[in-house]
């Protein structure tokens, strides 16, 4: 995992203790995921991000922005979305015909969700 690549994600793999050379993420930006011992990742605090991205590291915002794509990346999500005045929630494009409930969405899938009252949201990474 050397070099300048970013984002990594490594999945169903079982890691153990194998003497001098045992695996470890070499960035912080680095995501093992699916691996026994090391999910769930839990519920993310702030994790709408300015760039879009839906990562499993928090630091953005508590709430979505209205008509904004988010991307999930590093690891599938679960999405919560309740409450405000949404008139629409569209997963990859496509209106879901709700106005709230729970999404379940894999890596590279997409999220909108347009409100004029902002909703109470949820994120749990996986």
């Amino acid at each position: 995992m050397k070099g300048s690549s970013k984002d990594w994600l490594i999945t169903g793999n079982s890691f153990a203790q194998n003497n001098n050379d045992r695996p470890a993420a070499l960035s912080v930006d680095t995501t093992v995921v699916n691996n026994s011992g090391y999910n769930p990742l839990g519920t993310i605090a702030n994790p709408w991000q300015p760039s879009g991205a839906l990562t499993n590291d928090g630091g953005g915002g508590a709430d979505p922005v209205s008509g904004r794509l988010y991307t999930v990346r590093q690891s599938p999500k679960t999405i919560i979305i309740a409450g405000g005045v949404v008139s629409q929630i569209a997963i990859d494009g496509t209106s879901t015909g709700l106005t709230a409930g729970v999404f379940k969405l894999g890596i590279g899938e997409t999220i909108t969700v347009t409100y004029s009252a902002t909703p109470t949201s949820k994120i749990v990474a996986e």
